[in-house]
């Protein structure tokens, strides 16, 4: 009996081209686990920088929120405290030409100095400042002379 390798010398085997380590890598069962495993991923990442960004986006807005209701609040007091000081300077003939005080948890310190103009003129400098912000108001007023 002969042996069919030797007497056949270009024997060909049928190869498939899609086989590798005799496995199919088109088989679309083991194929869409990995592709579903590897969209999950993607998608979870992604979620997850969105998360991310909404997150730090109302940690900013937070903190802005608290500063500009400092800066609010300080300028509040300066402005009734200026209309304060402007009622003085023009009601009153004898008023403190500086002074500190401390209004509603603010620092407040002011400096009257007269202008030497032909009316009577006074420049107010109004200091508000509340722990690390601060705000500087210059304001201009004129007392009316009286003409006894």
């Amino acid at each position: 009996m002969c042996d069919i390798t030797k007497i056949n010398i270009f024997y060909f085997k049928k190869v498939n081209i899609f086989t590798f380590n005799k496995k199919n890598i088109f088989d679309f069962r083991k194929r869409k686990r990995g592709f579903i495993m590897m969209e999950c991923i993607s998608s979870m990442s992604i979620f997850l920088l969105c998360i991310m960004l909404i997150s730090s986006v109302i940690q900013a807005s937070f903190k802005y929120f608290d500063k500009n209701k400092i800066n609010i609040e300080i300028m509040n007091v300066s402005n009734e405290y200026l209309q304060n000081l402007k009622y003085k300077v023009v009601n009153e003939v004898n008023f403190q030409d500086s002074g500190v005080e401390n209004v509603r948890g603010c620092d407040v310190s002011y400096f009257i100095q007269k202008e030497n103009n032909f009316m009577e003129n006074y420049k107010i400098i109004l200091n508000v400042k509340k722990g690390q912000s601060e705000l500087e108001v210059v304001s201009y007023i004129a007392k009316e002379e009286s003409l006894e």
